[in-house]
């Protein structure tokens, strides 16, 4: 009924940012304990990568048994598709290594098949990483947790042993590192 807008002018207040979920070093060991316990290698390798690398899970799901090159004293995983299509090469540590290397052997394949195999195929539904998480968290008594909490705990825990805001950003595939200094807080 009036012609005029009385709240035109006035400035919203800005929302303050949570610092994201992260496992402590005893949750995050708890799960791995957990997914170990199963004997699922792919489950194993699956966890110990997302863990040990910080991927995002889209870019998890879309590896090929290519990306992954392990030597006997390194290794590293190409992200082919990261977001806006970003290019990177993120090292192994020898616990994914050795997870990877035994799945790998378990279950061998030609270099451009897909990385993740299920029961039913390639693993390629991120909810379906979502649900083995899950899985392994109930299991480890850690509540609410998702594959993306991994990512988040990989970089807490790399800028608390000291690491290079600059190189978490590499690592992670952050454009900005506006993105990667949200893990500088919680730290």
């Amino acid at each position: 009924l009036i012609e005029s807008n009385p709240a035109e002018g006035i400035k919203g207040v800005r929302e303050q940012e949570l610092a994201p979920r992260w496992l402590e070093k005893k949750e995050q060991y708890a799960l791995l304990r957990a997914v170990h316990r199963s004997g699922n290698l792919r489950d194993i390798a699956l966890i110990e990568l997302l863990a040990g690398t910080g991927l995002r899970v889209s870019e998890a799901v879309a590896l090929r048994r290519s990306d992954v090159q392990i030597g006997p004293k390194g290794g590293t995983v190409r992200v082919r598709q990261g977001k806006q299509n970003v290019h990177r090469v993120v090292p192994l540590t020898p616990e994914v290594r050795r997870a990877l290397r035994a799945y790998l052997e378990a279950f061998p394949g030609n270099d451009e098949d897909p990385l993740w195999v299920g029961q039913r195929g390639p693993l390629r539904d991120r909810g379906a990483v979502f649900r083995i998480v899950k899985k392994y968290a109930r299991a480890a008594g850690i509540d609410e947790i998702s594959p993306h909490t991994l990512r988040h705990s990989f970089a807490t825990h790399m800028l608390n042993r000291g690491a290079d805001l600059r190189a978490v950003q590499e690592l992670l595939g952050h454009a900005s590192i506006a993105t990667t200094q949200v893990y500088a807080h919680v730290t």
